[in-house]
């Protein structure tokens, strides 16, 4: 995800407020600000304890904004603390886990927080980059199998490409004045050093009391009160505007995803139109005003985005039949531009795209899985397992515990191919064993590692997939369907029914788990449970 654009928060200095009873929007602003250093100092290592001083800040904002409801100030900050909570998987965990808030809700609230701070300074470039920012976060949450809302979603991301656009518009207008002011700044500069060096040196006074009056002058003036005060923004750059395009273009590549998930179609050429604009145009014609040192410093953002994008619509397209399947292939050949053997973003960025578009392969072929097919299938499944496996290995890699998740997905995924009717070669379709074990081997990974990086929602998620992958693998035994003398797997344990239930339900519609295994594994999780 692009990287987010803030405003210049106030320092925290870590200091305790001197404010006992708040009487304008600076006290709660400072008592706000001792919650939030608080919540800082506890965030690596007591999540919750952070999670606490984080909300006793929102609360104070709330205060604050019902007694002086015009401070752009208050409105702002409590919408950015809100922003930068839904950007941490840690805290959301113990939002839902703990204070049983939902992320659907409390994205919701956010949102709700960044429209009040975007009505108070409806021109603000920051505001509305960050609003377009968390329309595109909720939309990717209702697109999730237990809340699952795509109709909204779309809307949601459609109002975020508007933003976006709106945000870029701005943006240019700024860039533009701060070119100009710089160019002044500097004709004003050279016009000084030419008066400097060609005019006539100036005589020393004869006066000799005239510099300790000078400096009396000085020291007066800097004694006099400031009549007017103003908040020095930072410049627009050709930085800022490619992080914008960039954003944009990310929020249409997620919009062609799910896309996916309408009942009926959406015509996806306008998203194609409003990309290609982005990448053929803006981008280029924003890169070409940097530097060279800035332009090496982005060149493979920009290959990313791009190649993400064009991952995106292929599939939309595809899905769409405005492509056929050869021409889809040949597209997401776009990926082996990028890094693919030191750069994990880059890796598992061509990985998703190969089983997402191995799910739109087996849709759309489902009536007819010809051999050729289903061997395109299976490679493309293997070099999405290869990628996966190369970028958990790096050190640079950040989310090591979902790449070992989407691991354990791989192996289902391949697994799902042998499963009869197959068209798949003996041999392929003898490995469904040990695809089951491999499975239930990178999800115990994924548990432990998110277990360490004290991750709770991609903990569960793992448990419950070793789960559902120990026991296929003992329902199968030695490439047996019938369920072998061995005893029973004790892992299903500790999991409440919707947490169970719903990661069953989600493993059956991506395709990781066929209807009859998904009846098999729920009638397994019932007998575990006693029932």
């Amino acid at each position: 995800m692009p990287k987010q654009k803030k405003l210049a928060l106030p320092s925290k200095t870590g200091k305790k407020s001197q404010v006992q009873v708040p009487g304008s929007a600076d006290d709660y602003q400072e008592l706000a600000d001792v919650e939030e250093t608080t919540g800082n100092k506890w965030r690596a290592g007591d999540v919750r304890k952070a999670t606490n001083a984080y909300i006793k800040a929102i609360k104070l904002y709330i205060e604050g904004l019902q007694r002086f409801p015009q401070s752009f100030d208050l409105a702002y900050n409590k919408s950015h603390l809100q922003l930068e909570m839904t950007q941490q998987p840690r805290i959301m965990a113990v939002l839902e886990e703990h204070h049983n808030i939902s992320p659907v809700h409390f994205l919701n609230t956010t949102l709700a927080s960044h429209r009040y701070a975007l009505h108070l300074e409806q021109d603000n470039a920051e505001v509305i980059f960050n609003t377009a920012q968390l329309l595109t976060s909720l939309a990717e949450e209702l697109s999730e199998f237990r809340s699952r809302r795509p109709t909204e979603a779309v809307r949601l991301l459609e109002e975020a490409t508007e933003l976006f656009s709106s945000c870029l518009a701005r943006q240019e207008i700024m860039y533009e004045e701060s070119q100009s002011m710089m160019q002044i700044a500097e004709e004003e500069e050279e016009d000084t050093a030419m008066d400097l060096s060609g005019g006539a040196p100036v005589p020393p006074s004869s006066d000799p009391n005239s510099n300790v009056a000078a400096e009396n002058d000085i020291s007066e003036d800097s004694n006099t009160p400031e009549e007017e005060t103003g908040t020095i923004q930072q410049s627009t750059t050709a930085v800022d505007l490619i992080d914008t395009a960039l954003a944009q273009l990310s929020t249409l590549a997620t919009l062609c995803g799910v896309m996916s998930y309408l009942d009926e179609q959406k015509e996806p050429a306008l998203i194609s139109q409003l990309g290609r604009q982005l990448l053929e145009q803006r981008i280029p014609a924003y890169a070409a005003k940097l530097c060279s040192d800035e332009l090496e410093s982005v060149k493979s953002e920009i290959a990313l985005g791009k190649a993400q994008f064009i991952g995106a619509l292929t599939e939309a397209e595809f899905r769409h039949r405005d492509i056929d399947l050869q021409t889809s292939s040949e597209r997401l050949e776009i990926f082996k531009q990028l890094d693919l053997t030191t750069d994990p973003k880059a890796m598992c960025a061509y990985a998703d795209a190969l089983v997402e578009f191995n799910d739109a392969i087996g849709e759309l072929y489902s009536s007819h899985q010809s051999p050729d097919i289903a061997a395109r299938r299976w490679k493309s499944l293997s070099t999405a397992s290869g990628l996966y496996t190369a970028a958990s290995k790096l050190d640079s890699a950040t989310d090591k515990a979902a790449i070992h998740v989407a691991r354990g997905d791989v192996e289902l995924l391949r697994h799902s191919l042998t499963e009869p009717p197959s068209n798949l070669s003996d041999a392929l379709r003898a490995s469904a064993p040990t695809l089951l074990r491999n499975a239930e081997i990178y999800y115990r990974g994924a548990r432990r590692q998110a277990d360490a990086d004290k991750d709770l929602r991609t903990a569960v998620e793992a448990r419950i997939k070793e789960s559902v992958a120990a026991h296929m693998a003992w329902l199968v035994g030695s490439g047996r369907e019938e369920a072998p003398s061995t005893p029973r797997p004790a892992v299903f344990s500790g999991f409440s029914s919707p947490q169970a239930w719903y990661c069953i339900k989600e493993m059956e519609s991506e395709g990781l788990l066929s209807e009859t295994w998904a009846e098999r594994i729920a009638t397994e999780w019932r007998l575990s449970l006693g029932g």
